[in-house]
């Protein structure tokens, strides 16, 4: 076992290249710094946070890491540096990264390369030890995992009838009006969460989601006008670009937001959820989250 924290890969299936575990120089990303807006105000000591109490937000991701390619013969640096360069075809891919505690479970986030570097020097016999400098800009700077008891399977194997066994936490429950629910995100950073109702036999009108804190005090949340019948799905979708939708088509013009942006999402720990509505019967509630981090 090796207990520092490094990189894995990148990509996947037949597109992924495995980054070189004992020549990782090093390896580092900026998913801490964030962007706080205060300005100044004539005639007032300071200046005003525009952001109020709320977070700031996050600078668009990078990651950065160096190690060396290393080969016993001179024919084979060119194959090894053109499997290096193809990273840069594939677009945004799962890159995997590896905690310092090696009983930690790998973590990723979705990268796309933004240059690589590898300088030819024949007084450094770059031929036989080549160092190469990567770069991955990342839109959303979090790094994901599912938690203990989920699978992996190498880095999301697809079997033949479709089921991916490298998906987000699946948590499936049955709701009513009053009901309240608990998702725990085991990570150090907000994480998006979808839900998604299946009325089922039922029907279900005047939807409402609430997200609360400890006090009771509503953080985020959303109401919905609509009236819904029997075998349908309404899916809130709180990940970059939110969706609400009935049957697959937009429903927003039903949607009215109570908090926050109305789409929830959920904070490190445990959030308590509490659903009302005017139900005919138990619906089927089907959530899908995975547990983030601002850095490894």
């Amino acid at each position: 076992m090796v207990d520092h924290t490094h990189l894995i890969k990148f990509g996947g299936g037949a597109e992924v290249y495995s980054i070189p575990l004992y020549s990782q120089a090093d390896y580092r990303d900026n998913f801490l710094n964030v962007v706080p807006r205060t300005v100044r105000v004539p005639g007032m000591d300071g200046g005003v946070d525009l952001y109020g109490r709320r977070r700031s937000p996050s600078e668009i991701g990078q990651v950065n890491a160096t190690w060396f390619i290393d080969v016993d013969d001179r024919a084979d640096m060119t194959a090894a540096r053109d499997t290096l360069d193809a990273m840069v075809n594939w677009g945004r891919r799962k890159l995997w990264m590896q905690p310092s505690d090696s009983t930690d479970r790998p973590r990723w986030c979705l990268a796309r390369i933004n240059n690589i570097s590898t300088p030819q020097q024949r007084d450094r016999h770059t031929d036989l030890w080549q160092r190469v400098t990567a770069n991955w800009q990342v839109a959303d700077p979090h790094w994901y995992a599912l938690p203990d008891g989920e699978w992996y399977l190498d880095d999301g194997e697809v079997l033949d009838d479709g089921l991916n066994l490298n998906s987000p936490r699946t948590t499936t429950t049955t709701v009513n009006d009053g009901s309240v629910i608990t998702l725990t995100n085991a990570g150090n950073a907000p994480t998006p969460v979808i839900l998604l109702f299946k009325t089922g036999s039922e029907t279900l009108s005047d939807l409402r989601v609430e997200q609360v804190d400890g006090a009771g005090y509503l953080v985020n949340g959303f109401t919905s006008a609509n009236s819904y019948s029997t075998n349908q799905q309404i899916l809130v979708d709180s990940r970059p670009m939110p969706k609400f939708r009935l049957d697959g088509v937009s429903d927003y013009a039903n949607f009215t937001r109570l908090g926050g942006n109305g789409f929830i999402v959920l904070e490190p720990g445990a959030n308590t959820i509490n659903i009302s509505g005017t139900f005919s019967g138990d619906i089927t509630l089907e959530t899908y989250f995975e547990d983030a981090w601002r850095s490894g």
